[in-house]
């Protein structure tokens, strides 16, 4: 969905959902469990999250067709778990939540991922962490599209990044939330000034994340590498989407060495387009947190990484 001004919005929340609505759900259809404590881990577009006994993770979804997919979404992290499980933590439901008069939508849990996300502050840096990522993208990036198909992936469609909508779309944002001109000036007038792109995609598809922001990323808070990957979209599209995450997380010289991790073919314009796509993310996220009126430090903090490059 999108507001009037082209700004991606979340699809609307068809149901309430309180620490206590979650607190008698989960009482009622588990009584395995405690339900000792709850945290409130966060909410995206399509669901949200809660910690129950510092142990089970439980989605929540916020309209009733994510529930109705929640058994594709298992398979595809089945599919995920047989490619790259053994060394990196991958999210499996062990507990199916059916609708009742407390919740009307079905929802699932799964077993805590030990760790941080590798956006969190108390995260200590640590360059291997590109290594743990080049390797597991080789790992997931072959997951062959027949596979896909056969875990319920509709690779009948491709995500493709078309570079110059995107361009003119954050363009449009620029436009919407001006202000982000004199927060971010050498971005702005980059894009402003109608940057050469890079030759599109056009490799073989491979099976992707889609989303593989450091919020999905897990870590080990004591050694700051990775212990496993959550919030999985899954289709096949340009390895290049997932990589730009990278870039956007530890700037150019992390990117590079996720990038010599990796063990599958790349094309010749894959590094320009990562970067390429990394800057219209980094703008983007600006205009966003920005026309939002939450404070733009993460995303000024993040700009520098994929505009400051030797």
């Amino acid at each position: 969905m999108t507001e009037p001004d082209g700004f991606y919005v979340a699809p609307p929340v068809d149901r309430a959902l309180t620490v206590d609505d979650v607190r008698d759900v989960v009482r009622e259809q588990f009584p395995e469990l405690a339900v000792a404590t709850i945290e409130r881990l966060g909410d995206g577009w399509e669901h949200e999250a809660y910690l129950v006994d510092e142990r089970v993770v439980f989605r929540f979804p916020r309209y009733a067709d994510v529930g109705r997919g929640l058994v594709a979404n298992e398979r595809r992290l089945a599919l995920v778990a047989s490619a790259v499980g053994d060394v990196v933590g991958i999210p499996r439901i062990t507990r199916w939540g059916t609708p009742s008069p407390r919740f009307p939508h079905p929802f699932a849990g799964h077993d805590v991922i030990p760790g941080l996300d590798a956006s969190d502050p108390r995260v200590p840096p640590n360059a291997a962490l590109a290594d743990d990522l080049g390797r597991a993208l080789t790992r997931i990036h072959a997951i062959s599209a027949a596979d896909a198909a056969a875990a319920g992936v509709d690779t009948s469609v491709v995500h493709w990044t078309d570079l110059d909508a995107a361009s003119q779309q954050v363009r449009g944002w620029i436009d919407a939330v001006p202000e982000i001109r004199t927060l971010a000036p050498a971005a702005c007038a980059w894009l402003e000034g109608t940057p050469r792109q890079p030759r599109a995609f056009d490799g073989t598809p491979r099976f992707i994340h889609d989303d593989l922001q450091m919020e999905h990323v897990i870590v080990d808070p004591a050694t700051g590498r990775l212990s496993g990957i959550i919030d999985w979209g899954g289709q096949l599209g340009d390895p290049a989407r997932d990589f730009s995450y990278v870039l956007l997380h530890g700037g150019w010289p992390f990117f590079q060495r996720a990038m010599a991790a990796y063990d599958l073919p790349l094309d010749a314009a894959f590094a320009e387009r990562t970067l390429f796509s990394a800057r219209l993310g980094a703008i983007a996220w600006l205009a966003d947190a920005v026309k939002r009126g939450r404070s733009p430090s993460r995303e000024l903090a993040i700009v520098p990484r994929v505009f400051e490059i030797a």
